[in-house]
Order: structure tokens, then C-alpha cells, then sequence
């Protein structure tokens, strides 16, 4: 048997796990009056929208993908190039997901308010950059790491002296 986004949610659901009545009604079938005097039956499908759902956040993902996409190939097409950053905060066993990703999200917010941050986006001719933060769990605890898109044009920094920037930055905010 295939498991569906679709499938997942509706077991989910159907086991109590959702219980959020916007996404058990999503997918579902509804009909609405439309017309100058509502005499007409539109039938569409309900979508909620919200990250809970499988299905929802799976299309949410599919659209910021493409549009980085273009952003990115839009870029590279005009002389520019993106780099890729990768951000880890040290951590142990005993650290719970909730202080890991608290204390990250802290980091990540100093490290860009700093002003080895802006030295950076203004050497590397930076455009636009966005973050993919991803948590896994092993038996060493959560790990959390952040991968930054950096689109610039006209770089006049290589890629170690990014690098040092970054980790001088970086390991004074952790």
C-alpha cells in the first residue's frame, strides 16, 4: 500500500491525533450559491492551508521551492551566483528541542543584526539570501543546522575568507 500525504492525514485525523476542524474538513468536498441571485451550485474543494496538514504544507513547500528556483536561476542568468552556508550550534544529548531551537533562533538573529553580517552582504554583493533551517534526532539528541541561500553579484571575497567571516561570527553568537 502507497502511502498518500493524503492517507497519512486522514489517519491521522481519523486516529484523534489532528483534531484541528480546518484541516479534518481539508480535501473535503464542498458546494456554494454563486451567481447575481445565487442560483447556481459551484462545487470546490476545501483547503486549509495550515502547516499541520500534510498535503497543505507539502504545496506550501513546492511553491517557496520554485520560487527560489527562478529567483536563483534569475540571478545566475544576469552574471550573479549563490552560496550555500551551513550553520550547526553545538549541542548534546541531554539538550531538549525546545532550548536547541531557542537558543539557534537567537544566534541566527544576533549573528545578522552584527556587523560581520552586513561587512558580509556588502563584499559578497549580496541580493537576497534565505534560510532552510532542518532538525534530525539521533541518539546524540536533536540536530539542528541552518543551510543559507546567499544570492550575490559581484563577489570580491573567496570562498575561505566567507568562511572565516562566518565561523568568527557564528561561533561568538553560539
Amino acid at each position: 500500500i502507497e502511502l498518500t500525504d493524503e492517507l497519512i492525514r486522514d489517519t491521522l485525523i481519523e486516529h484523534k491525533v489532528i483534531t484541528k476542524k480546518r484541516v479534518m474538513d481539508c480535501g473535503s468536498w464542498k458546494t456554494k450559491k454563486v451567481g447575481y441571485d445565487r442560483h447556481i451550485n459551484k462545487s470546490y474543494q476545501s483547503i486549509c492551508n495550515d502547516l499541520v496538514c500534510r498535503v497543505c504544507r507539502k504545496k506550501r513547500k513546492d511553491i517557496i521551492r520554485t520560487s527560489h528556483y527562478i529567483q536563483n536561476q534569475s540571478l545566475i542568468d544576469k552574471g550573479g551566483e549563490t552560496l550555500l552556508l551551513t550553520l550547526t550550534i553545538p549541542h548534546s544529548a541531554k539538550d531538549t528541542l525546545n532550548d536547541l531551537y531557542k537558543r539557534f533562533r537567537t544566534s541566527l538573529t544576533q549573528m545578522k543584526k552584527g556587523w560581520i553580517w552586513r561587512k558580509l552582504k556588502r563584499d559578497t554583493g549580496m541580493e537576497y539570501h534565505y534560510d532552510t533551517i532542518e532538525i534530525t534526532k539521533n541518539d546524540n539528541g536533536f540536530h539542528i543546522h541552518d543551510h543559507i541561500t546567499l544570492g550575490s553579484f559581484g563577489n570580491t571575497l573567496s570562498l575561505q575568507e566567507i568562511k572565516d567571516y562566518l565561523f568568527r561570527t557564528w561561533r561568538h553568537y553560539t
